[in-house]
């Protein structure tokens, strides 16, 4: 894989991605992994730059605060962020097995589970009711691995509401966010591998069920955490499959995309460069899917990614170098991964009827 240098010194010589998606319909945002009140003035510049969107961390573990009134002025500072910036929010998870409060797994019954899920679905989407372009309703409940006929994820969620949660959170969160785009999100599609593709096969299926069950889903998001080393991507796999999730009348976000390079040569140019080449393939084939109307960066700066050592020690390089897998480095600058980003968005068709906040 190769590609060629950035053409950019510096992020305020950089083209604008919002207004790049913008000009086909499309809406481009990114995740923050750190509170912009503590990061750089150049961090937060570059979201305000270059983005129209904004994925919130909202685990409900955190967020329990507003749903029974603790605090009820508490604000997550990145949403006011955003909101002082005009970022509509996307992507926050209502339910994820990750982030149910401790307090969840003891509730007595499922009647006091049902009542719990809909109290905090109403208390976070009633909050954010003028802000959310999009809610991720239900994030990650498939796991083909737990050998569940139907796919789903072995979990709390699961154990203490019935395989038929994830259709009635879309309804109740439908009842206070009648605009939002609602939203399955999920990941470990992207790859021609048997695991990603019992994961496609499950992600249909439940589809197919949630429609059938009338659940009112509007759109799929598709995390897109690339990695690079021992699995490939197969643009005419990953084609068929957003064609398939397309022809259930459903939009399409990629949610949380970024490239992880620990598996890499050390030479930082020609890690950039495969990088960059890997967001180019994916992105061309993503794109060319006029269901997609939303693309989410999991962040923008490689200092403050998720998959930092600091962060994540299990995603550590072996040669003990910082990861790469964002747009930005370090210092801020546009790398090759910028380019191949903001080429994909200029040679992707229009959108049609895309959903603006």
């Amino acid at each position: 894989m190769a590609a060629a240098p950035t053409g950019h010194a510096d992020a305020a010589s950089t083209p604008s991605l919002k207004k790049a998606a913008a000009q086909i319909g499309l809406r481009f945002g990114s995740e923050s992994d750190v509170d912009f009140r503590a990061a750089a003035p150049a961090y937060g510049e570059l979201f305000i730059r270059h983005c129209d969107l904004f994925a919130p961390q909202t685990p409900w573990s955190q967020t329990a605060r507003i749903q029974f009134a603790r605090e009820p002025q508490w604000q997550d500072p990145n949403i006011l962020f955003a909101r002082d910036h005009g970022m509509p929010l996307t992507g926050g998870h209502l339910l994820w097995h990750n982030s149910t409060p401790l307090w969840f797994e003891q509730l007595p019954s499922q009647s006091a589970a049902e009542q719990a899920v809909a109290s905090h679905i109403a208390a976070m989407t009633r909050r954010y009711a003028s802000e959310a372009y999009s809610w991720n309703v239900v994030n990650e409940a498939l796991e083909p691995r737990d050998g569940r006929a139907d796919g789903l994820r072995n979990s709390q969620l699961l154990r203490k509401l019935g395989p038929d949660f994830i259709a009635r959170a879309f309804s109740l969160a439908r009842q206070s966010a009648p605009n939002a785009l609602l939203v399955y999100n999920d990941y470990g599609f992207e790859f021609a591998r048997p695991d990603d593709e019992a994961r496609r096969t499950a992600l249909l299926r439940l589809l197919d069920r949630l429609q059938s069950a009338r659940a009112p889903i509007d759109a799929v998001g598709l995390q897109s955490h690339l990695r690079l080393g021992g699995a490939t991507f197969d643009p005419e796999i990953y084609r068929n499959f957003l064609h398939e999730i397309a022809g259930r009348g459903l939009a399409i976000v990629i949610s949380e995309l970024d490239v992880l390079d620990v598996e890499l040569t050390p030479i930082v140019a020609t890690r950039d460069a495969d990088v960059a080449a890997l967001y180019t393939a994916f992105l061309n084939t993503a794109l060319d899917e006029r269901a997609v109307t939303a693309l989410v960066s999991w962040g923008l700066v490689d200092r403050y990614s998720w998959l930092n050592l600091q962060h994540l020690p299990a995603f550590a390089r072996w040669d003990r170098q910082p990861v790469r897998p964002l747009l930005f480095d370090n210092a801020f600058r546009p790398k090759p991964a910028f380019d191949a980003v903001f080429a994909a968005l200029q040679s992707a068709p229009p959108r049609r009827n895309n959903q603006s906040n």
